[in-house]
């Protein structure tokens, strides 16, 4: 079997699949999953200060995949309720509220990008963070623009990785008698880094990811943000761009922080809150210059 399928396979009852390698000796494939009844009570780990009794919507025409979505889902704490179509999935959200939903972007009677634009539209719906759940994912990614992608938490391909569906949806969460979260805007072509700062920030803020300087300028052009987090070296140009790209626009109240690979030169750490190293930087030192970039920002100016 391929690994993805293995990886499908292991993870449906809670499990996990690694291996180990050495150069010159050889590679070892071990998987382990739970005992029977012991799901539940493992699974709760996953679920990092999530909402216990949260609902959320499961817009997906597979059934298979549905199911598994609504197991690690349920396994978390959440409660899961299933469309198979757009239009089951309109239905529920007319007659019920949820605090977020997973949506594949391949269903029967419609587009998932076009319900998605559609559901922007609905004053009740215009905000519900959407967790995309697709086997083309990343390749449709690029279809939404000006400020279609707001409040989509994260793209998920097919298989799906468990902890990051589950760490998604926490995020979607605002912790208990928080109002409004800080919104940061974290421009950065690690995938995996996204994942974890997202999951080291996610009491504190909401954190939206954009993986290219495009994408970055998009979201600075449509939305506000509290925070603008910029890596430097990306796919498509420097990060240091995006810092014009504010300036430019007459913004200079946003704070902007550079964690980036290497040391940028004293004039560009001037022109920012801070500039921090990845390397020489911990999580809890991050979220401890977050946290004073933001409590010290400049007052908007008066219009």
């Amino acid at each position: 079997l391929g690994l993805n399928i293995s990886k499908t396979i292991v993870q449906k009852p809670g499990g996990n699949i690694d291996f180990e390698t050495e150069t010159g000796v050889g590679t070892t494939f071990y998987f382990e999953i739970p005992i029977l009844g012991e799901t539940a009570k493992d699974a709760g780990d996953l679920s990092i200060s999530t909402k216990a009794g949260s609902r959320i919507l499961i817009c997906e025409d597979d059934k298979d995949v549905a199911e598994l979505l609504s197991i690690m889902l349920k396994q978390s704490g959440f409660i899961a309720d299933i469309a198979h179509t757009a239009a089951q999935a309109k239905e529920y959200l007319n007659r019920k509220q949820y605090e977020a939903m997973t949506l594949d972007l391949v269903l029967p009677d419609e587009d998932g990008v076009s319900l998605l634009k559609s559901l922007r539209k609905d004053e009740k719906t215009k905000n519900l963070p959407i967790i995309i759940v697709s086997v083309v994912a990343d390749e449709r990614r690029n279809e939404l623009k000006n400020g279609d992608a707001v409040g989509i938490i994260d793209w998920l391909t097919k298989p799906i990785d468990r902890d990051r569906l589950v760490s998604a949806v926490a995020r979607a969460m605002p912790p208990d008698g928080a109002v409004g979260r800080p919104r940061i805007l974290y421009v950065e072509d690690d995938k995996d880094l996204v994942s974890i700062i997202s999951k080291t920030l996610q009491d504190f803020a909401q954190v939206v990811p954009a993986n290219t300087l495009k994408d970055g300028k998009k979201y600075l052009k449509n939305e506000r943000f509290d925070l603008v987090l910029i890596d430097v070296g990306l796919p498509d140009g420097s990060g240091l761009d995006l810092l014009r790209f504010l300036r430019k626009n007459g913004d200079d109240t946003t704070p902007v922080i550079i964690f980036s690979a290497d040391e940028v030169d004293a004039k560009i750490a001037e022109e920012v809150n801070a500039a921090l190293v990845k390397s020489r930087t911990s999580n809890k030192q991050l979220l401890q210059t977050i946290k004073s970039c933001i409590k010290r920002r400049k007052p908007e100016k008066q219009k």
